[in-house]
């Protein structure tokens, strides 16, 4: 079987609108910020809106716990929720909140141990910009923003900058967790496995990278988008994908493989897609999900468990999501 096969497999893929009922709503006003799913819930953060929409002095932080039935708002604050991520039973979230003045925001972190049923105020985040957010354990957690790389060790109780090569970006920069490795996703990708003392620069030829997960990563390459594998000598490409998307979850099992992306036209996001590979990338499936065209609304799980929430703030899962 020839790469060239392989990249060209996909144009005969057929994009389907996915199936799931809606199984429940979230508060009116309600709008989310970060999409998390775990093996027996999903977490949702974002804001509550109140008086006039878009007053920013009105919104207040929400974070909904979600096991398929009815949601549970588990926390509840000034601000708005920024992002969120989990790792097994740790869940941290970063709060932001207009500052006195009405300019720019000052950030704080929240923290749960027990999966996201309650959660703590861990202290205040220095940082003048927050966008992105990874949980490595329970007291250790990153956080990525424009000119803004901090670590924080101890529960939050303090951060550290971390120095890394390049500028960041955060709009253009993701951070992902990969065995234990602190990952940059962005041009390329650089990782650390000592807290960001060192890095391992891998440029992946110039990519832009969206998305890892294992030796699997999804990227712009070449004016393409590719899925492929990292490899000694360097990625090895399986898959080409068309035009228009932007990934931000890919989940790989195995030959199980499986992404999301919003799909984008002139830059606005017009829908999620969902595309799925039992076969190790050499044949895809595509679905459409009426869900809101952004990021912040899906997640996926291990084996076919996926969330997300559409228009009209109705949750949707896949079947079997939740574990019971």
């Amino acid at each position: 079987m020839t790469l060239a096969w392989l990249l060209g497999s996909l144009t005969a893929c057929k994009e389907k609108t996915v199936g799931w009922e809606p199984s429940a709503n979230v508060p009116e006003r309600f709008h989310p910020s970060a999409t998390r799913l775990r093996a027996e819930a999903a977490l949702v953060g974002g804001y509550l809106q109140g008086g006039e929409v878009g007053a920013v002095e009105d919104q207040r932080a929400e974070i909904l716990r979600w096991d398929g039935g009815t949601p549970v708002s588990t926390y509840s604050g000034p601000g708005w929720i920024v992002t969120l991520d989990v790792a097994g039973e740790s869940a941290w979230a970063i709060a932001a909140e207009l500052r006195p003045e009405g300019v720019d925001s000052s950030y704080r972190a929240l923290r749960s141990i027990d999966g996201g049923r309650s959660w703590n105020e861990a202290g205040p985040v220095p940082a003048s910009s927050v966008t992105d957010l990874r949980v490595v354990g329970p007291m250790e957690a990153w956080v990525l923003g424009g000119d803004t790389l901090l670590r924080t060790v101890d529960g939050g109780a303090s951060w550290v900058q971390v120095h890394a090569s390049g500028t960041r970006d955060g709009v253009e920069e993701r951070l992902a967790v990969v065995g234990g490795r602190v990952l940059i996703l962005g041009a390329g990708v650089r990782a650390t496995a000592d807290g960001g003392l060192t890095w391992l620069d891998n440029g992946v030829d110039g990519s832009r990278v969206y998305a890892v997960d294992g030796s699997a990563l999804l990227a712009d390459h070449e004016g393409e988008l590719k899925l492929g594998f990292m490899e000694a000598g360097g990625p090895r490409w399986i898959a080409a994908f068309p035009a228009g998307l932007r990934p931000f979850r890919l989940v790989a099992e195995g030959s199980h493989l499986r992404w999301l992306a919003y799909a984008t036209r002139d830059g606005v996001g017009v829908g999620l897609r969902l595309y799925e590979s039992n076969n190790g990338g050499q044949a895809w499936s595509a679905w459409r999900l009426p869900a809101q065209a952004k990021a912040e609304a899906a997640d996926l799980g291990k084996g076919s468990a996926a969330v997300f929430l559409d228009p009209r703030r109705r949750l949707f899962a896949a079947p079997g999501t939740f574990a019971r």
